[in-house]
């Protein structure tokens, strides 16, 4: 709208300034939300001992927390608990130099999230999934996911979107991702 149609129709000024002000408290409130629900997620407290730890270097402690975590997250029916545990045991393995040990527990519980978010119709924990498996080079795994997203994305335009942009992501690691044309 340019300067001479706001002097024709004030109100609609008027009207697209207070939705652009609703849609940013809208944003607002829910990135809140978002990270209220991680402050209280079961596992967020062992996480965050888990990376406070390893700050200290305090390996086992740092395990033990991780383990916390897991043990947390399994005792709920979602995916996204999993995902975060998986990355935390990926950053344990990082950071104590023991990265094969470490992302073969990050495997076995990505394995679990993936079974969940299927079972749950959440593409977006299948991309998530899909995306842990990308970090630990597990290209296999990440095309396998892809493959679950697809379907899991049906006849939704955002959803295939988020499909066909990891499935490129997936392409340039050198995965052979194939993706459904709408």
């Amino acid at each position: 709208m340019d300067s001479e149609d706001r002097h024709r129709c004030p109100w609609a000024a008027g009207l697209w300034g207070r939705l652009a002000v609703l849609l940013v408290l809208g944003t607002i409130s829910a990135t809140a939300r978002a990270q209220a629900a991680d402050d209280t997620a079961p596992w967020a407290p062992a996480i965050r001992r888990a990376e406070e730890a390893l700050t200290r270097r305090e390996y086992s402690g740092a395990l033990r927390a991780a383990n916390e975590a897991h043990e947390a997250a399994i005792r709920t029916t979602g995916w996204e608990g999993l995902v975060e545990v998986a990355g935390t045991y990926r950053h344990i393995g990082e950071v104590t130099g023991l990265r094969q040990s470490f992302d073969t527990k990050a495997r076995e519980i990505y394995g679990r999230a993936q079974f969940r978010a299927r079972q749950q119709g959440s593409l977006e924990g299948v991309l998530r999934v899909a995306e842990g498996y990308l970090t630990l080079g597990d290209v296999p795994a990440a095309t396998q996911c892809v493959r679950v997203a697809e379907r899991l994305a049906g006849r939704d335009p955002e959803g295939q979107a988020d499909v066909r942009a990891f499935a490129a992501r997936l392409a340039e690691a050198g995965g052979n991702a194939t993706t459904a044309r709408p």
